[in-house]
């Protein structure tokens, strides 16, 4: 038995006890209502260990699915939201762009922050060519 066939066994075996654990109190992916089970209370011990279980088996499937170089790629790349809020939290970057009237250039706000905009950042033309410069 592969491991893909192994896990898509395994999460329909959890999904289907955890849904009879649950009852008629699911939640919503669309709707911005708390979920009772688990945004305003605690889940029953059996329904949080199948969730848990669950979880994992999707996140082990994400895992298998995802190619290597897309995974090499995330890693690579983790941390740079953190380090980017603290570099615009740093310079001040909201209220430079609010003091230009809500829009500003890369180089311009590299100019208010008095540092290089390659320093500050890297522009674009596309996403698709933001993403070729991480592969």
């Amino acid at each position: 038995m592969s491991l893909l066939h192994r896990l898509l066994q395994d999460i329909t075996l959890l999904g289907s006890r955890l849904e009879k654990s649950l009852g008629d109190d699911t939640g919503h992916l669309f709707e911005p209502k708390p979920w009772k089970t688990y945004d305003e209370g605690l889940p029953k011990r059996d329904a949080w260990e199948l969730s848990q279980k669950l979880i994992a088996n999707c996140e082990e499937l994400v895992a298998l699915l995802t190619p290597t170089k897309v995974k090499l790629v995330t890693e690579c790349v983790a941390n740079n939201g953190t380090v980017g809020l603290g570099v615009a939290a740093d310079f001040r970057i909201a209220d430079k762009i609010i003091e230009n009237g809500g829009q500003a250039t890369l180089s311009h706000l590299a100019k208010a922050c008095n540092t290089d905009e390659h320093k500050l950042g890297i522009s674009f033309s596309s996403p698709s060519s933001a993403l070729q410069h991480y592969i």
